[in-house]
């Protein structure tokens, strides 16, 4: 398994497992899309265990499923994607993991995780990607490599901006831009109608949510570069928040999002 750019977290990985110490009880913080489940699976080939992923049912039955199987796991979960009463539940689990079992929790960001959780673990830290890295996962015939490598933070990212085209990918621009500058004098009808071009449901039509965060974010680092005053800063403070929110799934997006929006308008950031 290769992967990219994350040589100081790989070293330390492998020097917890030839020590024949890697905690049994781990978390792995790191930006969506920044390959937090590839490097939990070379992880588990290291270790010479079973990757087992059970985000999406976990609970005490799946909890005590995995116990009791006479395969080693390791027994990922993306706290991100669970709720407080289900953090709850498995507090115990990553206290006292099974014998013979890791436990790995994945997370995007330490301010919406439960501080319980956080003590019972040991930290890994995904590292951030350079440029250079970044190229690598970009075709050499990409036509939108340069703005791609302007906006990408994460392999992920760039996986997400190759699914479109050069007059998607400008479109997309266009829409950020008008968010960034315009927002404010936009009428209301207009502002909510954003949210019609935005992936908010696993089955709906759009732009990738997270791109549209982290360009908008970047589009107002680029305006304080420029003019670095209190109104601009107020909004990257915001849109950090909402992004923040938007990993989880308590809440419902479509509402969240138009409430973005209409905070950026209303500016509330002020």
């Amino acid at each position: 398994m290769q992967i990219i750019g994350q040589d100081r977290l790989l070293s330390e990985i492998d020097s917890y497992i030839s020590g024949n110490c890697f905690p049994k009880s781990t978390m792995i913080m790191g930006e969506v899309g920044s390959g937090r489940h590839t490097i939990a699976k070379y992880i588990a080939g290291k270790l010479n265990v079973e990757y087992v992923d059970i985000t999406d049912t976990v609970g005490l039955d799946d909890i005590i499923n995995v116990t009791l199987s006479p395969t080693q796991h390791l027994v990922v979960i993306d706290i991100s994607a669970i709720d407080e009463r289900k953090a709850n539940s498995i507090l115990k689990f990553v206290e006292e993991p099974p014998e013979y079992d890791y436990i790995l929790l994945i997370a995007s960001s330490s301010g919406n995780i439960l501080q319980t959780l956080k003590n019972r673990c040991i930290h890994l830290y995904v590292d951030k990607y350079s440029k250079n890295s970044l190229s690598e996962f970009i075709p050499e015939d990409c036509q939108n490599k340069e703005f791609i490598l302007e906006y990408a933070n994460t392999p992920g990212d760039v996986i997400d901006y190759l699914k479109y085209n050069s007059t998607e990918i400008n479109d997309l621009n266009r829409l950020v831009e008008n968010v960034a500058t315009k927002i404010e004098n936009a009428p209301t009808y207009n502002v909510l109608n954003i949210s019609s071009k935005i992936k908010l449901k696993k089955d709906s039509a759009g732009y990738d949510a997270n791109l549209f965060f982290k360009m908008l974010i970047s589009k107002y680092v680029m305006q304080m570069k420029e003019n670095p005053v209190e109104n601009i800063i107020g909004k990257i403070l915001l849109t950090n928040e909402y992004y923040s929110a938007f990993s989880n799934s308590m809440y419902n997006k479509e509402y969240l999002f138009d409430n973005f929006l209409l905070a950026l308008k209303e500016g509330r950031h002020k």
